[in-house]
């Protein structure tokens, strides 16, 4: 007697190797199972692939397909002793666990649904030759699945005594209210649940169903919510103080290029005034005649007229070098007062990228996708609420 064994994804089931040892059942050892994966990848006929890989094992053999269910019909068809060994856990625990993953709701739900009906479609087809154990029961009642094993196979299996490691409780949390919502909310899933549940083996006393704490799971949505739109509040705020940042510089800007241009044109007015002094001075020295020609009054009117532009032009000077004193004042204030809104318009800009990044990091987090519903159905009331 050989099994072969199916599982779901997350069912858990290496959790009962110990138990599948105890019966006497032997793993195949890493080389074959190498070999195999190889003949199966290179396209050779799969009976003959799974014939020479029974035929390396120990006997009685249970070979681990819980990685290849597309394979196991086609064990039925090398051995007529073959039996299949199918394991599931909760269907809450299964989509639960998918979406802890990564996975949308929607597309956890389809995986789910897929290899079960193919599980089931197994055990309609195959029903003498099919075992299918919920894994949770088996942990907790692991002589009942021993005698099981017995019933149903031609192991003898003697009692248990070591200790199973059972699943863990089943997460209060976001994930796990939504899969049983996706399978509450469909007549169709409640349905394949309960043909899943009638044609498992027993092996524990009925019990109730897990009992999820809706209230609980539903307020940590809500914070968990509310936390989301705090941060999104929290983003456009940061957006706009940037907005109104840069306006503001930009208006500096504008102001210290006016200003610049004011320094240019009264450098270029006292620069024109130098030159008609200068050229002033040239021509009072062409028409000015020699002393020993010119007269005593003569002589006292040209060296008064010289004075005074001398004078004249000495005061031209002093004024544009105050007012050039005045204009650098003015500009390096300008320019500090620049340097300081460009300090804090990088530091705006980081804040930005950073809580940017964080808004990225959020919508594209698990949590997110997962409260999607949760949004959807909290918007109308958050509208009403002023939020």
């Amino acid at each position: 007697m050989n099994l072969v064994v199916g599982a779901t994804p997350h069912s858990h089931w290496h959790r009962l190797q110990p138990l599948l040892a105890h019966a006497g059942l032997h793993s195949p050892d890493e080389t074959p199972l190498q070999h195999w994966q190889q003949q199966i990848a290179a396209g050779k006929n799969a009976r003959t692939a799974h014939a020479e890989l029974l035929a390396a094992c120990r006997q009685p053999a249970v070979i681990d397909m819980s990685e290849s269910p597309d394979q196991l019909r086609e064990w039925l068809a090398v051995d007529e002793e073959i039996q299949l060994l199918l394991f599931y856990a909760s269907p809450e625990r299964e989509i639960a666990a998918a979406m802890r993953e990564g996975h949308t709701p929607a597309a956890a739900l389809e995986a789910w649904l897929s290899l079960t009906e193919a599980l089931l479609s197994l055990y309609r087809q195959h029903r003498q030759r099919v075992i299918l154990i919920a894994v949770a029961e088996a942990a907790n009642s692991p002589n009942l699945f021993l005698n099981t094993l017995s019933t149903h196979t031609k192991l003898n299996v003697g009692p248990w005594g070591g200790p199973v490691e059972p699943l863990a409780p089943v997460e209060q949390d976001t994930a796990t209210l939504m899969a049983a919502y996706h399978l509450i909310a469909d007549a169709n899933i409640s349905a394949l649940c309960d043909e899943l549940e009638a044609c498992s083996i027993p092996v524990t006393e009925p019990r109730a169903h897990v009992q999820l704490d809706h209230n609980l799971i539903w307020g940590r949505a809500q914070a968990q919510l509310q936390e989301h739109q705090d941060t999104l509040q929290a983003l456009e705020a940061s957006e706009q103080r940037l907005a109104a940042s840069h306006q503001e510089h930009q208006g500096t800007l504008q102001e210290l290029e006016a200003s610049e241009q004011r320094l240019a044109a009264s450098h270029q007015e006292h620069q024109g005034t130098l030159q008609a002094l200068e050229a002033c001075e040239q021509r009072l020295a062409e028409v000015s005649p020699p002393p020993h020609q010119a007269g005593a009054a003569a002589g006292d009117e040209t060296e008064l007229l010289l004075q005074q532009l001398y004078d004249a032009q000495a005061e031209i000077e002093r004024c544009h070098r105050e007012h050039r004193h005045t204009l650098g004042q003015e500009l390096s204030a300008v320019q500090n007062e620049l340097q300081r809104y460009q300090s804090d318009y990088h530091e705006a800009a980081r804040q930005l990228r950073r809580m940017t990044q964080e808004r990225d990091a959020l919508r594209s987090s698990v949590s997110w996708r997962i409260t999607a519903p949760l949004r959807w159905i909290l918007r109308p009331i958050m509208g009403a609420s002023g939020h």
